[in-house]
Parts: structure tokens; C-alpha cells; sequence
């Protein structure tokens, strides 16, 4: 799912060289809450908890370097194209981060934190901008 994204942000990136700014929409963020609720019904085994937890903790660090330059590109580019689709890939990226640190919290906590109110700000926080 968040590699699909990443794939896509450079396949957006690489067309910048021939002069094409076109961004291309994700349904990622659509289907967040169905990759939970899934989670949950197949009772998934977390037994290699802290290396799970260790990876999703890398992965958000990439997240936020990633978002971060795609941010500073956007501030240095005098193509307003450009500049747009950089900032819309950098919310992505942050959107991404966000899912990783709710799945760190559902490893932690399984069913409940799926049952409680927690879960249920997942798509509040991915609609913001």
C-alpha cells in the first residue's frame, strides 16, 4: 500500500525531468480503515513485536525526511506546477507517517485500541491537510 505511494511519487518525480507536472491521485488513504478492521479479524500474531516495532519506527523516520525535503524542493522551485504537486507529496508523506505510528499503536495494544475511540480518529487525521 505505502510502497504503491512511494512508487508513484517517483514516477511523478522522474516525468518532472520532460517537463510534465501531473500528479497522480491515491486511493491509499481510502482504504486505511479496512486495513485495520482486517488486522483485527484475522487476529494477526505479533510475536516478533519489537523488531515489527523497530522497523515501523525506521520507516516513520523515512516518512518525515522524506516529507521534510519534498517540503524544502517545494520552497525551491519557481514552477508553480512543481511546487504544488512537492507539496501534495509531502502531506502524503506525512499521512504515510501517521498510519505507521496508528499501526506501532495496534501492535501495542491489538483488539481494544481497534474497539476504542482511538482508532476511529484514524481517517480525522488523514483528511487533514
Amino acid at each position: 500500500m505505502l510502497a504503491a505511494d512511494e512508487t508513484r511519487h517517483y514516477k511523478i518525480i522522474e516525468k518532472f525531468k520532460e517537463g510534465v507536472y501531473e500528479y497522480l491521485p491515491t486511493s491509499t488513504f481510502d482504504n486505511v480503515p479496512n486495513l485495520f478492521k482486517k488486522l483485527k479479524n484475522q487476529n494477526s500474531d505479533f510475536s516478533d513485536e519489537q523488531n515489527l516495532l523497530d522497523v515501523y519506527s525506521k520507516a516513520i523516520k523515512i516518512e518525515i525526511d522524506s516529507r521534510d525535503l519534498y517540503k524544502q524542493k517545494s520552497l525551491e522551485s519557481d514552477n508553480e506546477n512543481e511546487k504544488n504537486i512537492l507539496q501534495l507529496i509531502s502531506k502524503e508523506e506525512d499521512k504515510h507517517r501517521i498510519i505507521l505510528e496508528n499501526l506501532m499503536e495496534f501492535i501495542r495494544k491489538g483488539q481494544e485500541w481497534v474497539e476504542s475511540a482511538e482508532f476511529s480518529h484514524i481517517e480525522e487525521q488523514l483528511r487533514k491537510e
